[in-house]
């Protein structure tokens, strides 16, 4: 039976016939930490081979991609099954948008990225909200810090592959591509984007990355939703990451947690917050008038 895929990547081609539940996104989320398990197995198996300094300056390159090797074999198995009995596919990258927005793809992809940067910069102050010391936040507060530190601060095009590359292409697959276009099958676009947004948060594993994950994710389930393309929320994705790379980079940043410790004038951060809100509600009600065609 011949099969359209013009509109999705060839890669992603083999999922297509897989769009998971609630069961299925519960599969998946033991699927990734059957991944996790592998990841920090090959982590040790690091160490003993080359030590502990080549592992930490290193081991993310590898440990990372393995940890979405059980889902993605497990959503390849079960796609491939369900198109032996002819199930409609469902491509996982699918642009579309209404004709009479007006709005080009690159038009809207500079949207895109310029909202994911003001969005990153609007949630910074729910982060202070979090507790940060005591017996058990405390603990998980410095061991999240080290390993950013560790992956911010080592080699730079670590840095660089992993948070620009690997995260938006697995994170972006897993979170949109599966678990959001599987919700969608399943009940209503508001509350496929939320669970997928959380999804998305708890896989982070801390709430000082998973809050701003939430928010994010359902900016990104916003888009993906409304013009079906998994190429965008990639390039959201690539734009918050890129973004946190490049500030880690910059002496003025070293040793700050947020914005404010760096712009001081609170009249200044004030305008930029203001601006960026702004910003993001314009994108967000464009967005939501941008309907598929």
């Amino acid at each position: 039976m011949a099969r359209n895929h013009n509109r999705s990547f060839e890669l992603l081609n083999n999922f297509s016939g897989y769009a998971p539940g609630w069961g299925g996104m519960f599969m998946m989320l033991l699927m990734l930490l059957l991944g996790s398990l592998l990841g920090s197995v090959l982590q040790f198996a690091l160490i003993a081979s080359w030590g502990q300094e080549f592992m930490m300056s290193y081991g993310m390159v590898v440990s990372y991609p393995v940890m979405f090797l059980p889902p993605m074999f497990y959503a390849i198995i079960k796609s491939h099954n369900a198109t032996m009995w002819d199930a409609p596919e469902i491509p996982l990258d699918q642009y579309a948008v209404n004709k009479d927005s007006r709005l080009s793809a690159g038009m809207l992809a500079l949207m895109c990225f310029m909202a994911t940067i003001c969005a990153a910069f609007v949630v910074e102050p729910l982060l202070t909200l979090i507790p940060t010391d005591g017996p058990i936040m405390g603990k998980i507060y410095e061991t999240m810090k080290n390993v950013m530190e560790q992956l911010l601060q080592g080699p730079l095009w670590v840095s660089i592959l992993c948070t620009t590359i690997f995260a938006p292409f697995f994170e972006e697959w897993l979170c949109r591509g599966m678990i959001l276009r599987g919700l969608l099958q399943k009940t209503s676009p508001a509350v496929a984007i939320a669970v997928s947004a959380l999804f998305f948060a708890l896989i982070h594993a801390n709430p000082w990355q998973a809050v701003p994950a939430f928010a994010l994710g359902c900016l990104f389930g916003l888009v993906y939703y409304k013009t079906g393309s998994l190429k965008l929320t990639m390039l959201m994705h690539f734009a918050n990451n890129s973004f946190s790379v490049l500030i880690s980079r910059i002496p003025a940043f070293e040793g700050k947690d947020y914005f404010f410790e760096v712009v001081t004038d609170k009249l200044q951060y004030g305008l930029i917050y203001l601006c960026c809100l702004s910003l993001l509600v314009l994108f967000v009600c464009r967005v939501c008038n941008t309907g598929r065609a």
